[in-house]
């Protein structure tokens, strides 16, 4: 929930809610608009976790103004605006000559929207060269997107050195049923991901828990690797990655691995943005049907990868607070506004002669039904 406070210069005359109720209105209009920009931004977070990087100080470094740095900068630019990686994967060297030559991989999670592929590279082109300023070779991990660069060629080469794993489900694993399937999951997924071709080398499904599982659980579970590696190296790397799954994930019901040429996860919970669903929305009132109807074109026109979802998630939003907040600014009341305050909407403001208050549940309600 969100809570946003007007200045204290709003409360000094305890009778401002006896002016005039445009002069209101304009004010609850401008506040209102502070817990969506919270909004945005904490979705904009929930993609982006920059996991790991690293700075490799074993393979030279440059300085300001060089050739490889021209090419470095030219080469990262290329790597998120250059068609081929609406695929998910692009490699591309700048430089006519060594040791000036930039080698770069950019490389996204296999269900993530081209959009999203291209914001999380930019972003990490800008965080890596920031935190690796001098560093010819350099790698940084976000959940869904990897970059690196380095001036050796690493096109087609198999490197599990800066591979590194993460706890993501606290709940500890209770019975051999669990174990079983997951061994079967991840076994089925990583031939699937070596069968794949020269653009995507990815796989992802959910089986359930057999019987015997008490729980009922589903696990969901998803490899990639680089489709520039064989598929026997392909395999052999996430071999390697399923190897240590006990070591840094022990009997943990979710556990995440990236590497620079491989990656796994495994969780309890949907998290996957191409197997993503929503549930039914309530029952318009009459006098909001109209722009329910909006709200719902605005979303029924577009596909459930968080790419292309949330633009339209926040417009909606956007539209559901003002609907609810509109009677607001006209009733001026020293009690609940029963109009604010409808529990199918957890929307809530109060009136009060010194104060005024909000919180808004639905955005938190609908993030949790969509993204899990």
């Amino acid at each position: 929930s969100y809570i946003s406070l007007l200045p204290p210069s709003f409360f000094h005359n305890n009778q401002f809610h006896r002016r005039k109720s445009t002069m209101l209105s304009s004010r609850c209009l401008l506040f209102l608009l502070v817990p969506l920009f919270f909004t945005v931004n904490s979705e904009a977070d929930d993609q982006l976790i920059f996991r790991y990087h690293k700075c490799n100080n074993d393979l030279g470094n440059y300085t300001g103004g060089s050739a490889y740095q021209n090419n470095l900068a030219s080469v990262l630019k290329d790597i998120y605006s250059n068609r081929e990686i609406d695929y998910g994967f692009y490699n591309f060297s700048k430089g006519e000559e060594e040791p000036d030559i930039v080698y770069a991989i950019g490389f996204c999670r296999g269900d993530i929207h081209p959009n999203d592929c291209r914001d999380c590279l930019k972003t990490s082109a800008v965080l890596l060269t920031d935190r690796c300023r001098i560093q010819k070779e350099a790698i940084g991990y976000y959940d869904i997107c990897t970059l690196r660069y380095s001036n050796t060629s690493i096109f087609g080469v198999m490197d599990t050195n800066t591979g590194q794993y993460y706890n993501i489900e606290s709940k500890t694993v209770v019975d051999d049923a669990f174990n079983q399937t997951l061994n079967g999951l991840l076994d089925e997924l990583k031939s699937a991901a070596a069968e794949g071709d020269s653009r995507k080398k990815f796989d992802e499904k959910n089986v359930k828990v057999n019987e015997s599982n008490s729980n009922n659980e589903t696990i969901y579970g998803m490899v990639q690797c680089t489709p520039d590696l064989t598929k026997s190296n392909c395999t052999k790397c996430l071999n390697l990655a399923y190897g240590d799954l006990s070591r840094w994930c022990p009997e943990m019901k979710g556990c995440l691995y990236l590497g620079p040429s491989c990656s796994v996860r495994y969780d309890i919970v949907p998290f996957s943005q191409s197997i993503v669903t929503d549930s039914p929305a309530p029952q318009p009132s009459p006098q909001t049907s109209s722009i329910n109807s909006a709200t719902n074109t605005i979303t029924s026109t577009t596909t459930t990868t968080k790419g292309t979802f949330y633009g339209s998630y926040v417009a909606s939003n956007f539209i559901f607070i003002m609907r609810e907040y509109i009677s607001c600014f006209l009733i001026r009341k020293e009690e609940e506004n029963k109009n604010c305050c409808r529990y199918r909407f957890s929307n809530c403001c109060s009136w009060h002669s010194g104060s005024w208050w909000m919180y808004l549940f639905w955005k938190e309600k609908a993030k949790s039904r969509v993204y899990g």
